[in-house]
């Protein structure tokens, strides 16, 4: 059996829609699917149904499953020992990394990589970070940068890289930047409205623990958990929020707020039964010298 079929065909299952596993794996949808065939002519089976718009592994498919991902692991074991006695530096590095990481942490660390080792191929995605974690536990990538979840999944390793200070940040002409007491108190600061990533992010979740019991009044019109987009909204004025230190531009006022210093963790995510290969090795070690 092809090993491009059998990581084609783990990748769908993964994904549920061939599109999805072609863009995770750089190619067109005609080809992934081409391999799905081929892959389905040497067994012999079907491996796929569709159901209304959902593709539905048969049974067939459940059994190969296993058995390909052991195919796939061994193969990557082969070329790591074989990279790893020759030396090279080369092969592909998958990284994920949130939209954050990706403008204000990673590019000197990419250019720095990318220099000393010309012959790896980076195959990069950018995501929220919560996705990017997903990606690592489903075995899809090498590496996520991404903000430190509290608890993570007993398959994975997490390690900090960088402290990630929150400031509380309004419009200079808003209430809460005009003719107020410093620091303020959390009573006053959660009677306006606040603009915040969604509520099943990492970020939110740290922000909520940190001021419970006391409930928040949101800016609800709002459905996004780009950074960038809640900094204009907030210089706009129509709410406060938390914003890495990083991102607080002149256009916006920093606030005190009494006993409340929230600060988040962003570092590497990876699995422990994914083998780090050179390329993946060498990337942290490049990481580690721009601290």
């Amino acid at each position: 059996m092809n090993l491009e079929c059998l990581e084609t065909f783990v990748s769908v299952v993964d994904c549920g829609a061939v599109s999805e596993a072609a863009r995770q794996q750089g190619i067109t949808q005609p080809a992934a699917t081409k391999r799905i065939r081929r892959l389905e002519s040497q067994l012999g089976v079907r491996l796929f149904s569709r159901i209304g718009h959902d593709l539905i592994p048969t049974e067939a498919a459940r059994q190969l499953l296993p058995h390909a991902r052991k195919m796939i692991k061994q193969a990557e074991h082969c070329r790591l020992a074989v990279q790893t006695t020759s030396g090279a530096v080369e092969g592909n590095l998958i990284l994920a990394a949130s939209h954050h990481i990706s403008l204000y942490r990673l590019p000197p660390v990419l250019k720095s990589f990318t220099t000393l080792h010309p012959a790896v191929r980076l195959d990069l995605r950018f995501t929220e970070s919560e996705e990017a974690y997903e990606l690592v536990k489903s075995g899809r990538v090498d590496l996520a940068l991404i903000t430190l979840p509290r608890r993570t999944h007993e398959q994975l390793i997490m390690e900090k890289v960088w402290d990630d200070p929150l400031e509380w940040v309004a419009a200079p002409d808003h209430p809460l930047c005009k003719n107020h007491p410093e620091p303020l108190d959390t009573e006053h600061l959660l009677s306006y409205p606040a603009i915040l990533p969604e509520r099943d992010t990492f970020t939110r979740r740290q922000i909520e623990s940190a001021i419970q019991p006391a409930p928040l009044l949101l800016f609800e019109n709002l459905r996004t958990n780009n950074l960038e987009t809640i900094r204009m909204l907030v210089a706009c004025g129509l709410g406060w929020s938390l914003l890495p230190a990083t991102m607080v531009t002149p256009d916006l006022c920093r606030l005190k707020v009494a006993g409340l210093r929230i600060r988040r963790e962003l570092g590497i995510v990876r699995h422990r039964e994914r083998v780090p290969g050179p390329a993946a090795s060498h990337f942290m070690e490049t990481l580690a010298a721009h601290l």
